[in-house]
């Protein structure tokens, strides 16, 4: 059984999440945060490109250590008591990890069979938890249902990027849309919204319900849609 899954974002109006050439003060990652923080979840999930942010510089390199490793690619958790979890997805294990803690979240890396045994070799020295979940492409219904299994977590927030959350949507796991919008225009071409479903589409528009209208400071509206038919709980 998969956790509870919401989608927390802070768009522009139009949609786009990259906030690098918004006018300053726009972006107001402390109502995000707080907004968040309502939400009552044990985990969030990112993708590679965001967790860049969080990991150590450049990406992993195995060296001499690649010929060597012999550890088997099975799932590896470490349980040391830890309530809430950030969770990294990293399909062939790329990222730089210096240690086991993003932002006081006990960090989980979600990896398919391409990451190497060096990469587990690398993750296990430094204490980080991961788990299996396809072959070649993350199966991310597999990865929420190790989710709870491994940790319990019933609450669960994906916080991008775009096609980290249009995979969770196309994959039909998303329940709840929160969406935190910043009082700004992009309508810049190309950049990643909130929703970028790569390759052919498995649901057509998904119908929303609008249960929550909130207007906060600086102009920041936050709506929150419970997901409806094929692609959303009931």
């Amino acid at each position: 059984m998969k956790p509870y899954v919401i989608c927390h974002m802070m768009p522009s109006v139009d949609g786009r999440i990259v906030i690098d050439e918004w006018p300053r003060g726009v972006a107001t990652p402390g109502l995000y945060d707080k907004t968040a923080d309502q939400l009552k979840t044990q985990a969030w999930v990112c993708g590679t490109v965001t967790m860049q942010e969080f990991s150590g510089p450049g990406r992993f390199r195995a060296g001499a250590r690649a010929s060597r490793s012999r550890t088997p690619k099975t799932d590896w958790v470490v349980e040391d008591g830890a309530k809430s979890f950030a969770v990294a997805i990293d399909a062939s294990g790329r990222l730089n990890w210096r240690s086991n803690d993003v932002n006081g979240d006990r960090l989980i890396v979600v990896l398919t069979e391409r990451a190497t045994g060096a990469y587990l070799d690398f993750l296990r020295e430094r204490n980080i938890s991961y788990l299996f979940a396809g072959k070649q492409d993350v199966d991310f219904a597999l990865a929420l249902e190790k989710l709870r299994a491994h940790f319990g977590i019933r609450r669960v927030s994906i916080q991008g990027g775009g096609k980290i959350n249009g995979a969770f949507l196309n994959a039909g796991l998303i329940d709840e849309l929160s969406l935190v919008f910043a009082p700004v225009v992009d309508g810049t071409m190309e950049v990643p919204t909130v929703f970028d479903v790569a390759g052919r589409r498995k649901h057509g528009p998904m119908n929303l319900r609008l249960t929550s209208v909130r207007q906060l400071p600086k102009g920041v509206v936050w709506l929150r849609y419970r997901v409806l038919g094929r692609g959303g709980a009931k």
